[in-house]
């Protein structure tokens, strides 16, 4: 994940792949004061995993538009996060068991 503080841009780790092909990106116009507003996606059992659950599909709206969804598989449960008044700084996840 390439991020941006103050005027320099910082990389973070770098994302599993695991077989997605190109990974998807997305670049907010900072400079427009573009921020996150909601985050919705999809979660279920991944496959053949013994029913470990993992985020299927994932789409993000800003206060312009909206980028995804991402990973295609919208099925499972739906989940969704509308940031009201806050900013989303970031994401955590892993990868494996």
């Amino acid at each position: 994940m390439e991020y941006s503080s103050n005027t320099c841009k910082e990389m973070g780790s770098p994302l599993p792949r695991h077989g997605m092909g190109a990974l998807p990106e997305v670049e907010l116009d900072s400079a427009a004061g573009e921020v996150i507003a909601a985050i919705e996606g999809f979660y279920g059992p991944a496959k053949d995993s013994d029913g470990f659950e993992v985020i299927t599909s994932i789409t993000l709206y800003t206060d312009r538009r909206k980028y995804g969804p991402f990973g295609g598989n919208e099925i499972g449960t739906h989940f969704s996060l509308t940031l009201s008044g806050g900013k989303a700084v970031g994401f955590f996840g892993r990868s494996g068991t």
